[in-house]
């Protein structure tokens, strides 16, 4: 893991430019609770986890409600249109404390 105070993580078929706006990112990691801010991609899979019945065979499951943050979240004071969300793309910054706070990586999931 770094030893810097954020890091940046994007898939390597994502590209950054000036639409990418990671000194809004950087900004909203310094001034909010956030521990982690992600981008948006083309295939957005962002959106709310919940654990509950399966309507179709009444099983217990988790549930993903896709492209849900903007209508059933909170919205950042100051940044209109960042929402608080439970899952976002591969395209993110983060504070590494927090990060490793909560364990860091998956050593099953790490790909060097």
């Amino acid at each position: 893991m770094v030893k810097t105070k954020y890091f940046i993580s994007y898939d390597d078929d994502l590209i950054v430019s000036k639409l990418s706006h990671i000194t809004t990112m950087l900004e909203i990691l310094d001034t909010t609770d956030a521990s982690l801010v992600g981008g948006k991609a083309r295939n957005d899979f962002s959106g709310f986890m919940e654990f509950g019945n399966n309507e179709n065979t009444g099983l217990p499951a988790l549930m993903h409600y896709p492209g849900s943050c903007s209508v059933g979240s909170q919205e950042l004071p100051s940044y209109p249109g960042c929402y608080r969300c439970d899952l976002t793309t591969n395209a993110f910054m983060a504070r590494t404390q927090d990060i490793l706070d909560v364990g860091g990586w998956s050593k099953e999931l790490k790909i060097i």
